[in-house]
């Protein structure tokens, strides 16, 4: 659910990532949790680097 939430946000805010505040708003459940899944994200991101939409 967090990574879909993401990618939503990003496709319709220029590829920036969420807060962390509104991700767990939106996706609810553990804070924590959610930053734990947010951060792998971001970090997959930068290895990566940034996801092409098509």
């Amino acid at each position: 659910m967090v990574e879909t939430f993401i990618k939503k946000y990003q496709e319709s805010n220029n590829g920036s990532f969420p807060s962390l505040n509104l991700t767990h708003k939106e996706v609810g459940g553990s804070f924590y949790t959610v930053r734990e899944t947010v951060r792998d994200i971001i970090q997959e991101n930068r290895v990566l680097g940034p996801a092409e939409f098509t």
